[in-house]
């Protein structure tokens, strides 16, 4: 039997769009103006198994015809349009269980991913009325001189704060769109949380139950990659001895992260291209296709467009990831957040190292404010440890002070060109190098556990050790 999707839009040309969308996928689209005919013709015609529908001007229609539908007919998927996003609206919409919340006008990627999700789900389940909540923590939200914080364990160690406005704004935006099933991009700079984030989305979603799955694109060699992602068959090469799944498999009815994807090579993004398009993937040395069903969430620190333009990153595959994008705020535009960060990072190595607390003085805090911490929230995170375990506020104090003249020095050479970029050289070498430092000491100088806590290659970081002459015993940088 043929499936059928129901369009209700004022404007036809959105029923033409999505008929062009769906007809690859031998579905038959009709059509109803209002939300008033919704009832009608779910009495007189076939049900359909999905419902794209208009919010409107009055919102709370749609809400209650999600509701009346999700109880009447809870085989159906909701898709919610709307040529301007309401956030509120988008997460009352999800909790009463619409599958997406799609932004006119949408990208036929989206739909299309919307569409392959149906097709590719072997049994359909009705999607729940709630997003997952984790009941043994809900999270905290506190308000503090006309401010809301949240702060929300993530389990694992992982904690999503949110004080500053840019934050508390992405939070809201990240709880309307975990529960649905289109893929996120997250973008930030090195150090900024977007572990964190993945783990937020991953938590609220439907999927929460099941595992989220993280690969570090960076982190491994392009051939090495790939058979991590998509697995390989026994005989697939020099050593492939017995057959091995793929984190791909791994992370089936749950969710993959792939973290720094626009490290990853460009024939590796054609075959993850082929696994949002066709839900489906094909091991190393393997003769069929697997079927997958899973979320992917997708990180990186560069500039994607960027590299678009220079031809290291497929466009088509940018418009798949990017049905959402997650924006982080680095450390330095949300500095309201510090002293919280600082508590909060303190009570967990003080938890994990087993190492006794010691209080932050109001002149560290002053400091930690005044400093840009160009490497985000990780630098600060080593600062923190650096302090619990030497003790040595006065060193904390040094540290900070000359990379807080670095930057000052920066500023008043903005006007001269050379010794602009010279002193940002200086102060980008200055960071990296205790930076590298404090990953090698945390790690007792095991060079791969290093590259593994500060997210680079195991080659990379041989090339900054070379590069900044670090070994054993050297003094810290500043």
């Amino acid at each position: 039997m043929q499936r059928r999707a129901l369009v209700i839009d004022t404007q036809p040309w959105v029923a033409r769009h999505l008929e062009t969308l769906c007809k690859p996928h031998d579905m038959q689209v009709d059509y109803a103006e209002d939300q008033q005919c919704l009832w009608a013709h779910l009495k007189n015609a076939q049900e359909p198994c999905i419902l794209f529908m208009e919010v409107g001007r009055d919102p709370e229609i749609a809400l209650d015809v999600v509701r009346k539908v999700r109880s009447s007919a809870p085989a159906i998927s909701i898709v919610l349009t709307a040529a301007n996003m309401d956030v509120r609206i988008a997460m009352e919409a999800a909790r009463l269980g619409a599958r997406d919340y799609l932004q006119k006008p949408f990208h036929a990627a989206q739909v299309e991913d919307i569409l392959q999700s149906l097709k590719t789900s072997a049994v359909a389940e009705p999607p729940v009325c709630s997003p997952a909540m984790p009941a043994e923590q809900p999270p905290v939200v506190a308000t503090t001189k006309n401010k809301k914080t949240v702060e929300e364990s993530l389990g694992g160690g992982y904690v999503f704060l949110a004080l500053a406005p840019a934050m508390q704004l992405l939070y809201e935006k990240a709880l309307a769109i975990a529960p649905t099933d289109v893929p996120v991009l997250i973008t930030g700079e090195s150090g900024v949380g977007k572990e964190v984030v993945a783990r937020l989305l991953h938590r609220k979603s439907r999927r929460s139950r099941q595992e989220l799955v993280k690969v570090n694109c960076a982190a491994l060699p392009n051939d090495l990659l790939e058979s991590e992602l998509f697995g390989y068959e026994q005989g697939a090469f020099t050593g492939a001895v017995r057959s091995k799944p793929g984190r791909f498999e791994l992370s089936h009815q749950g969710t993959i992260f792939l973290d720094e994807i626009g490290e990853m090579a460009p024939p590796l993004q054609a075959k993850l291209l082929q696994v949002l398009q066709e839900g489906e993937f094909t091991r190393l040395g393997g003769r069929t296709s697997t079927k997958i069903d899973t979320r992917i969430i997708a990180a990186t620190n560069i500039d994607i467009e960027d590299c678009i333009r220079q031809k290291t990153f497929r466009e088509d595959l940018y418009y798949r990831l990017s049905a959402f994008v997650l924006h982080i705020p680095p450390l330095r535009q949300r500095k309201e957040e510090i002293p919280y960060l600082l508590e909060l990072l303190a009570r967990q190595f003080v938890e994990s190292a087993k190492v006794s607390p010691v209080a932050f003085s109001s002149d560290l805090i002053t400091l930690c404010l005044e400093y840009d911490w160009p490497g985000n929230i990780r630098e600060l995170s080593n600062m923190v440890k650096r302090y619990l375990v030497l003790r040595d506020e006065d060193q904390m104090k040094v540290d900070l002070e000359s990379s807080i003249g670095l930057r000052r020095a920066a500023v008043e050479n903005s006007q001269s060109g050379t010794g602009m970029k010279n002193i940002v050289r200086g102060l980008k070498d200055h960071a990296e190098t205790n930076m590298i430092r404090d990953a090698l000491e945390q790690s007792h100088w095991n060079r791969r556990a290093a590259a593994r806590n500060l997210n680079i290659s195991y080659r990379t970081l041989l090339s900054k050790i070379r590069q900044y002459s670090l070994e054993a015993g050297t003094r810290r940088a500043g």
